[in-house]
Order: structure tokens, then sequence, then C-alpha cells
């Protein structure tokens, strides 16, 4: 990475994080306020958009530091996060079992993810918790209860891994923060 990239990298992070998880609550008003599932979605959809690319430099950052089981659980949760992007406009019966195959790829990506040691431990564990509304969809899509798109469990599907990123983007921009201030 050269100098002008190595300096914004953990601010990029943190502000790809932010933007998602702010956009992601935005989502909601819109929903709210404008009763349009349509505007959410748009809105949605760029959240997504920024967890995808915060992971996807994450992944580069936790790789570049030799930690390879926490770089491929940023690069499952890019993976995961991109099906929730493209199914979010076509969700139907239909497609459920797609939406549910994303979440079977989040789970997996958060608990690597705990595996990234330059995290607290509480931090660690709380990557692992953020999974267990999509286990829980899971184990709902196959006893056969219906996904109830955009309802409580589904959002906290969204929200407390957005949380969780959020503090590992402030992780990242903080460390950098920290080394600039050495230089």
């Amino acid at each position: 990475m050269n100098l002008s990239e190595e300096r914004n990298f953990g601010i990029l992070i943190f502000i790809s994080f932010i933007g998602c998880f702010l956009l992601g609550i935005a989502g909601g008003f819109v929903a709210s306020v404008l009763n349009s599932l349509f505007a959410a979605t748009i809105v949605w959809q760029l959240a997504n958009m920024f967890y995808v690319v915060g992971c996807a430099m994450f992944s580069l950052k936790a790789a570049s530091e030799n930690r390879n089981i926490s770089a491929s659980g940023f690069i499952l949760l890019s993976i995961g996060m991109t099906t929730f992007f493209s199914l979010q406009t076509t969700l139907t019966v239909d497609t459920e079992s797609a939406y549910v195959s994303g979440g079977l790829i989040l789970i997996p990506g958060l608990w690597l993810t705990a595996f990234y040691n330059k995290f607290p431990k509480w931090l660690r564990v709380m990557s692992v918790l953020a999974s267990l509304p999509r286990i829980i969809m899971i184990i709902n899509f196959y006893r056969h209860i219906p996904l109830e798109r955009n309802g409580v469990l589904d959002g906290s599907g969204y929200i407390f891994p957005a949380l969780t990123a959020v503090i590992w983007g402030w992780y990242a921009f903080n460390e950098q923060r920290i080394g600039r201030n050495k230089l």
C-alpha cells in the first residue's frame, strides 16, 4: 500500500461501517415515515454496500497482518451481505431460501472474525453473538416458520452485525491514529 492509502485505510474502514449502520437505521425511518418499502430498500442497499466495502477492506488489513483466519471471516461477511444486497428488491416466497443462505454465510464469517486477536475479548464475543438472529432465522426457516421480512428478527440480523462492525471500524481507525501519532 502506498503511504497516502495507508494513512486513510483505518478511517475508510470506520467510515464504511458507520455508513452501513446509519443508512440501516435511516432505511427503517424511511420505511416508517414514508411507508415506502421501495424507498427503504434503496437506502438499505446502500447500507449493505458500505458493509461489503468495510469488510473487504478489513479482510485486506487482517491478511496484511498475517491474520488469515479473521481475514477469511471478513471475506465471508462480504459474500453473505452481497447475497442480501442482490435479493433485497426481489424477496418473495420463492427467494426466501437464497435469503436464508446469505445468513448461512454470515454465521461462520462472524465467528471467524472473532479470531482477530487485536480486538478485546468482549468484542470477539460480540462478533459471535451478532450471529444469533441469523441462526434463529435459519432454524425457523427449516422448521417452516415464515420469514418476516423487515421484522424484529430480520432487523436484528442487520443491526447487531452492523453495530459490531462500527466497533471493529473504531478499532481499525484508532490503531491507525495511534500509529500515526508515534511517527
